[in-house]
């Protein structure tokens, strides 16, 4: 891992980040790419925006082979703030989606940012939906083995319902199930 700090905050750069990064540039639709930068950039950007909105300082910024993750400096604040900064993303995502629709604007952007929003939202551990879930059982006092064994089993159920779904449906998008099935794979092998 590449680390470095700018101006006081962390940045980690994994070699899965590069890896990833390397891959997407050989496929042959280039586009697609900076579509999906475009929709990471807005997503990401939304959570900042939030926390400076919040008054939440950065403390890092870590850039994995599968996402980005930013951590403030005061893990300490309260659930709803937490919330906030969490949801920030996938529905900034899927505002933008709606605007771009409205408007007639790029569906390839729209598309893109629909499809990171809806996924940012799923109730994985890894994913905004699952660390929103996390928040909003921390609300009403769960105990935090049975939340954790609660949102594993809810995001477990959803990403069958969408493997099999799919696969009634007949969908041949091998990306979509390489994905599912490593976020159900995340999700049993913590």
């Amino acid at each position: 891992m590449i680390c470095f700090k700018i101006r006081g905050i962390s940045l980690r750069l994994s070699f899965g980040f590069f890896t990833v990064l390397a891959l997407l540039c050989t496929l042959e639709q280039g586009a697609y790419l900076w579509y999906s930068v475009c929709a990471i950039v807005i997503h990401e950007g939304l959570h900042l925006l939030m926390m400076l909105l919040l008054r939440q300082r950065l403390h890092s910024v870590t850039f994995y082979g599968c996402g980005i993750r930013l951590r403030p400096a005061h893990v300490l604040c309260s659930y709803g703030k937490e919330l906030l900064v969490l949801l920030a993303g996938p529905f900034g995502n899927l505002l933008v989606w709606g605007m771009l629709l409205y408007f007639e604007g790029d569906r390839m952007l729209a598309g893109a940012n629909l499809a990171l929003g809806l996924m940012n939202l799923l109730p994985c551990r890894h994913l905004d939906g699952g660390a929103a879930l996390r928040c909003i059982f921390g609300l009403v006092q769960h105990e935090p083995w049975r939340t954790e064994r609660l949102i594993t089993g809810m995001a477990c159920a959803v990403l069958l319902l969408m493997i099999v779904g799919a696969w009634l449906l007949e969908v041949g998008n091998f990306t979509y199930y390489a994905l599912c099935i490593y976020l159900l794979f995340a999700e049993i092998f913590r």
